[in-house]
C-alpha cells in the first residue's frame, strides 16, 4: 500500500496489524531491528512486524530499511505500507498494490511519475505471476477534483516528453573546478569550450539547440564571479587555481562550500567552541539539504537561475530550523539516547518529525564535511586544528565524547558488513566497556585472556565487561571475527 506520508504509512500499519494479523518468526523481527542502538521508529516498527506487518519510509535507520527489504524480498513479510520511496529502483513481491491518492501524493499528478510508481514496486512479479494494481480517489486536489479526472490524467492521457531542468551553478562550479585543480594555467577561451563541450553532451544539449547559446552566458557571468572570488587568479596572460581553493577541492570539500565558510575558517583557531565548529559544518549546502531543510541558495546562484528569493515564510524558518539542528548535534556528542533526541527535535521542528533515518543522513553528511575540513585545514598546516576536525568528524558519526571518538570500539560491527548505528556497537555498550576498561576491539578479546585464569576468556569478559552476559558473549564474538579479519588482511 503506498500513501503519501509517513505517519500515514505507520497509522496503517498499525490497523492492518490489528485487523488483519499474520504470523511471522520472532527471528525474523529480530534480524530487521538488529542487536545496536536503541531507535524509537524500529521499536514501534517491531511491534507491527510482530503481526506480519511493515511501514516502510526513509525516516527508518538505513540498515533496518535494507533488513526489512530482504525480508520483503524473499516473502517473509507479505504487508507492507510506504511511502513513495519503496519504488525507488526496486522491484518487489507483492501481489496487489494499492495507491491511495489524496492532497498528500500531489506530486503524482503526470502520467509518467505515476507510471514510475506503479511499475517499479512490483512489475516483475506482476508480470510473472498476475496481480493488481489499484488507484483509489480518496478526495479532490487542486489538480485532480474527482477520479474521473484522475482516471484521465494518469491512466489514459499521452505520455509527455521529459523536459530536463537548468544546470546548478554549485554543479557548474564543480565542472570548472574539476577542469582545472591539476594546477596547470588556461585560458578562459580553453575552459570555455570544455564547459560547453560538457553542457552539449547533456541531455538537454542533445535535445535544445539553443541551450548552448544561453550557457555562453552562464559561462561568462560565473567565470567573472569565481576571478571576483579569487578561486581562479591572473597568471601570465592566462588563469591559474588559486592555492587555497585547489587545497579545498583536494580535501574534496565543494568550491561552493569553501567560498560559504571561507570568512568563518579564518576566524576559527584551536581554541573555538565546538557550537562554532558545528555551526561552520552547517553552513554548507549538503547538511542544510538534510530534513529539516536549511538550504537558502545564495544571490549569485539566484540571480545566475534567473529564480526569485525563497517565500517569505520559509525565509524566516531558517534560523528555526538551524537551531533545530544544531541542538540536535550537540545532543548527540552529548551521548544522549536517540528517543530522547527525536523528541527534542519534533518539539523545536514545529510539525516537521526528524526519525533516526533523517538523524543518521545528518549526522552522515556532517561527518563527512568535519572530514574534509580537517583534510583543508591539514594542507594549510593547521594541523592541531585539523586533528580536532578529524575528532570531531568521529564525534558526529557515532555521537560519543572526545574519549570514546578515539577508540575503534564503534566500529565494531555485530551484524557483518552492516555498519548503520543498528547494527553496529551501540553508544550505550560502548560506554559502559570504555569505562570497564575495554578501551578497543582487541582489548575485547585480548584483556582476559590467560592460560593461568580459569575458564575461557570469553566467559571471563562476559563476567567483567557490565553488559548482559549473552549480549556480552555477542559482542566477543564480533571482536573476535573482527581482529581475526584485520590480521588476515595484514598478512
Amino acid at each position: 500500500m503506498v500513501v503519501g506520508s509517513r505517519f500515514r504509512a505507520q497509522g496503517i500499519a498499525r490497523r492492518l496489524a490489528r485487523s488483519h494479523p499474520r504470523t511471522v518468526a520472532p527471528d525474523i523481527v529480530e534480524r530487521i531491528i538488529g542487536l545496536g542502538e536503541d531507535l524509537p521508529l524500529s521499536n514501534r516498527l517491531a511491534d507491527t512486524l510482530k503481526f506480519g506487518t511493515a511501514f516502510h519510509h526513509s525516516g527508518l535507520d538505513a540498515g533496518v530499511r535494507e533488513r526489512l527489504e530482504r525480508e520483503i524480498r524473499k516473502k517473509s513479510i507479505r504487508t507492507v505500507v510506504s511511502t513513495t520511496g519503496i519504488t525507488a529502483g526496486i522491484s518487489f513481491p507483492f501481489d496487489c498494490v494499492l495507491i491511495l491518492m489524496n492532497q498528500n501524493l500531489y506530486y503524482l499528478e503526470t502520467r509518467a511519475r505515476y507510471l514510475q510508481v506503479a511499475g517499479r514496486i512490483g512489475d516483475n512479479h506482476l508480470a510473472q505471476y498476475g496481480g493488481r494494481v489499484y488507484l483509489v480517489f480518496e478526495g479532490p486536489n487542486r489538480n485532480m477534483p474527482n477520479s474521473q479526472a484522475m482516471e484521465e490524467k494518469l491512466l489514459h492521457r499521452p505520455l509527455e516528453p521529459l523536459s530536463p531542468g537548468v544546470l546548478y551553478p554549485s554543479l557548474a562550479i564543480c565542472v570548472l573546478t574539476k577542469r582545472t585543480s591539476n594546477g596547470r594555467k588556461f585560458t578562459q577561451d580553453q575552459l570555455e569550450s570544455k564547459f560547453l563541450d560538457f553542457v552539449n553532451s547533456t541531455f538537454r544539449g542533445t535535445n535544445d539547440k539553443t541551450y548552448s547559446s544561453g550557457m555562453k552566458r552562464f559561462f561568462k557571468t560565473l567565470f567573472n564571479w569565481l576571478i571576483k572570488q579569487e578561486v581562479f587568479v591572473v597568471e601570465n596572460n592566462g588563469f591559474k587555481f588559486s592555492k587555497d581553493a585547489r587545497s579545498a577541492v583536494l580535501a574534496d570539500l565543494e568550491i561552493s562550500d569553501y567560498l560559504r565558510i571561507k570568512g568563518r575558517l579564518s576566524k576559527i583557531d584551536d581554541n573555538s567552541d565546538e557550537s562554532i565548529l558545528i555551526d561552520l559544518i552547517l553552513q554548507t549546502q549538503l547538511p542544510q539539504s538534510i530534513r529539516p531543510r536549511t538550504f537558502m541558495p545564495s544571490k549569485t546562484e539566484l540571480k545566475l537561475m534567473g529564480l526569485d528569493q525563497p517565500q517569505d515564510w520559509y525565509i524566516r524558518r531558517v534560523p528555526e530550523r538551524h537551531d533545530v539542528k544544531m541542538a540536535v548535534l550537540e545532543s548527540w556528542l552529548d551521548e544522549q539516547d536517540v528517543s530522547t533526541i527525536v523528541k527534542k527535535a519534533a518539539e523545536l521542528a514545529r510539525g516537521i518529525s526528524l526519525d533516526e533515518g533523517d538523524l543518521d543522513s545528518l549526522l552522515g553528511v556532517c561527518s563527512q564535511v568535519a572530514e574534509s575540513i580537517s583534510g583543508y585545514l591539514r594542507t594549510m598546516k593547521k594541523h592541531n586544528l585539523a586533528e580536532r576536525m578529524n575528532v570531531l568528524s568521529r564525534q558526529l558519526q557515532y555521537g560519543v565524547g572526545k574519549d570514546l571518538a578515539k577508540s575503534d570500539l564503534l566500529e565494531l560491527r555485530l551484524l557483518p558488513g552492516d555498519d548503520s548505528p543498528s547494527g553496529r556497537l551501540s553508544r550505550r555498550m560502548a560506554r559502559v566497556l570504555y569505562e570497564k576498561g575495554y578501551t578497543s576491539i582487541s582489548d575485547v578479546v585480548k584483556k582476559d585472556l590467560g592460560a593461568s585464569k580459569e575458564g575461557y576468556a570469553r566467559d571471563r569478559f562476559a563476567k567483567n565487561c557490565g553488559l548482559e552476559p549473552d549480549l556480552a558473549k555477542e559482542v566477543y564474538k564480533a571482536a573476535l571475527a573482527h581482529v581475526r579479519a584485520k590480521l588476515k588482511d595484514e598478512d
